[in-house]
């Protein structure tokens, strides 16, 4: 198995949930502590999973929007979802609960 094509040939994906602003702003209802070291971990990481050509799919929760924070619900800054990346809403806490997201998980089932 390679790290860019994972098993079978077939490219990892890399998952990127909730990676808005809600969750790394002090004093918002979704902060959370670890949240900006989060953000730092997950910009590595996704630029890696760029550089070996993973399939990136990225999540991100409306419950921000609900709380009425537009500005808040924007991703984090240097984790924006490119043109090519899927994005999925999901209102519910499950990445999952998004019926395209399950079906194209279950249809390509990557490595």
């Amino acid at each position: 198995m390679d790290s860019a094509t994972g098993d079978l040939g077939r490219k990892p994906w890399l998952l990127c949930l909730n990676l808005q602003r809600e969750f790394i702003m002090p004093g918002r209802p979704f902060y959370a502590p670890a949240g900006p070291a989060a953000a730092t971990s997950a910009r590595r990481c996704l630029s890696r999973a760029r550089d070996y050509g993973w399939t990136i799919v990225h999540v991100q929760t409306d419950a921000a929007r609900r709380a009425r924070s537009d500005e808040f619900a924007r991703p984090i800054d240097g984790l924006e979802p490119l043109p090519s990346e899927p994005l999925f809403r999901i209102a519910q806490r499950s990445a999952f609960a998004n019926d395209d997201l399950r079906n194209r998980v279950l249809s390509e089932r990557p490595p």
